[in-house]
């Protein structure tokens, strides 16, 4: 923790720094740090380069409070973690020919409609509404005390993000995701859907057969299960505390700037 102390004193002007450094290393020597030390020393850094007024300074010290800002924020903000599957959609039953179909092969822009299609059926409000009050999942308890349900269940459809992904001409991949903050959570919810999404495809395509649509003969199958993701996709912390940084360096040259202007 001295460490950081000594870290934080840095930001102290140069002048400050060169007549008490020396007095400053020996208190540090002879007292217990924490956290609250090395607050006190950055905001005693901040509120000194405010009061000299110079543009370096003035960038330093709120560049300084941003980070500060920004990384209390970032600190407080929980992990988000997201988990995958990979489903295909063959337009063809396995076995089956080309010329079996009454048209060509569906582009893609019409698979991602029939894929649509399926996730339309598969996660309805009260097939979604069903998921989130599953006992093994119990997603969002603590918003569903505090938020209507229907305000949950979009912010569930608002986590599921259904992508295409390279195939070949009579299949193609889409990879199903779920972000949630708890990772093994995540990990079952993706496959839950998943399974939701493969009984909604079975039931539009016999749908399709018995209306001899275009394409009956497509089928659906499982390549990847829910994965488990150790990395919180988000918040990136870092990202966010040079963000703050940054900003607070901005801000304050253009304080120092409007200063000078009204003391001309």
């Amino acid at each position: 923790m001295k460490k950081l102390v000594r870290f934080a004193a840095k930001f102290y002007p140069l002048s400050w720094r060169q007549r008490y450094g020396a007095e400053f290393d020996a208190l540090l020597d002879d007292s217990r740090s924490g956290w609250r030390d090395v607050l006190d020393v950055l905001c005693g850094a901040l509120m000194m380069r405010i009061s000299m007024g110079s543009y370096w300074n003035m960038s330093v010290a709120f560049g300084l409070g941003g980070l500060i800002l920004a990384a209390g924020f970032a600190l407080r903000m929980p992990n988000h973690y997201v988990s995958h599957g990979v489903v295909r959609i063959n337009w063809l039953a396995k076995g089956g020919k080309a010329a079996q179909a009454p048209t060509a092969l569906p582009d893609g822009n019409t698979r991602t409609e029939e894929m649509k299609a399926f996730a339309d059926e598969a996660f309805s409000r009260d097939s979604l509404a069903a998921i989130i009050k599953r006992p093994d999942l119990d997603l969002y308890k603590g918003e569903r005390t505090r938020e209507p349900l229907e305000d949950v269940i979009e912010k569930m459809r608002n986590a599921i993000n259904i992508e295409p992904l390279k195939g070949d001409s009579s299949s193609t991949n889409f990879k199903v995701s779920f972000e949630y903050r708890d990772p093994v959570v995540a990990q079952k919810t993706v496959n839950v859907l998943i399974q939701r999404l493969m009984n909604a495809g079975v039931e539009l395509v016999h749908a399709a057969a018995s209306n001899r649509e275009t394409f009956p003969n497509k089928t659906m199958e499982v390549l990847e299960i829910g994965s488990v993701s150790q990395k919180p996709s988000y918040p990136n912390r870092l990202q966010i505390a040079f963000t703050g940084l940054g900003m607070g360096a901005i801000a304050g040259i253009l304080i120092a700037t409007f200063r000078r202007k009204s003391a001309a």
